[in-house]
């Protein structure tokens, strides 16, 4: 994700939620050897994203479970990984970073 030479792994990740921790799917995560995590959120539409306010309390949610797991050390970063890109709204801003198709191929 813009970092060359750093070493990653990279997977989806499911955690079944209980009476005491909400579950959470993750598309792809992407564990850095530079201590940050993309947490990506993959969206195949024919236009742009455009996150609601539902869509940012579940990215919101997702974050917060993985933090729990995760050492105080890492970073998290949300990702858009999307065919055509991102809508810019009140709700956007929950993104740290962009990947479209054009930057893959």
């Amino acid at each position: 994700m813009g970092v060359e030479n750093v070493v990653s792994s990279e997977s989806a990740w499911i955690v079944r939620g209980d009476d005491d921790h909400n579950g959470a799917q993750i598309d792809m995560l992407i564990v850095r050897d530079d201590r940050v995590v993309n947490l990506c959120e993959m969206k195949f539409l024919s236009k742009e994203y455009d996150p609601q306010a539902d869509d940012d309390l579940k990215m919101r949610e997702r974050i917060a479970t993985l933090q729990e797991r995760l050492s105080p050390k890492q970073t998290i970063h949300l990702t858009l990984v999307t065919t055509v890109g991102l809508k810019h709204n009140a709700h956007s801003g929950v993104f740290q970073q962009l990947v479209t198709i054009d930057s893959l191929f």
